[in-house]
């Protein structure tokens, strides 16, 4: 038994310092797309997809994988090819993906393959949209997001937009892309919402005081 701890506690130190890089990679990558550093960020997501090829994350309930991540840098960057190749993977890997989606869409109709396009950013408006509404119901941190309805109502207005007759892509793919930035802000606005409240609740304010 001894012997096998001295195998195993080694490894574990190993994986979890892997673990705490890829933490800490995602976190700078995001921040980078965030600054639109795109190639900055990308370089961080590369090191995760290396480490970790199977990364989804794992700090909030959104849904996104690494391929994900790195397709939209790519898109950020203009390479559309590259972006389009990392974004199928993100799709073939996890069909939750909902942000990929929405950058796999914006690619495909830049690149002229408008219908399948829409297909994908539909897909990822719906999926965006049903989210967005079970989630105070699913999880008790849910509240924090989205409190004033902005993400839900251009997701659903989007919606509206891809079904009706005559699409404007240029306004549609702008407000796309708006709500992929959006959406990935919105994790670190409702963490940091629920952070201060807990303090104002832990303080023995309690809100509404």
């Amino acid at each position: 038994m001894a012997r096998l701890a001295k195998l195993v506690f080694p490894f574990l130190i190993l994986y979890g310092c892997a673990s705490l890089q890829v933490a800490s990679e995602v976190q700078s990558g995001r921040k980078a797309l965030q600054r639109e550093e795109p190639k900055v960020a990308l370089s961080h997501f590369e090191t995760v997809a290396r480490l970790k090829p199977d990364y989804v994350t794992d700090f909030t309930h959104l849904n996104v994988g690494i391929w994900s991540y790195i397709g939209r840098a790519y898109y950020e960057m203009g390479e559309l090819d590259r972006a389009l190749a990392s974004l199928n993977q993100a799709r073939a890997q996890n069909e939750y993906d909902y942000q990929g989606r929405l950058y796999l869409g914006l690619v495909l109709v830049k690149r002229g393959a408008r219908s399948e396009g829409l297909k994908e950013i539909e897909g990822g408006l719906e999926g965006l949209g049903d989210f967005l509404e079970r989630l105070p119901s699913r999880f008790d941190d849910g509240i924090y997001w989205d409190l004033n309805g902005q993400l839900r109502a251009s997701a659903a207005k989007n919606l509206e937009m891809i079904k009706g007759e005559d699409v404007d892509s240029k306004l549609l793919l702008a407000n796309v892309e708006w709500l992929a930035k959006k959406i990935d802000e919105e994790v670190d606005v409702a963490s940091d919402l629920k952070r201060n409240d807990f303090r104002i609740i832990g303080d023995g304010g309690g809100k509404g005081d």
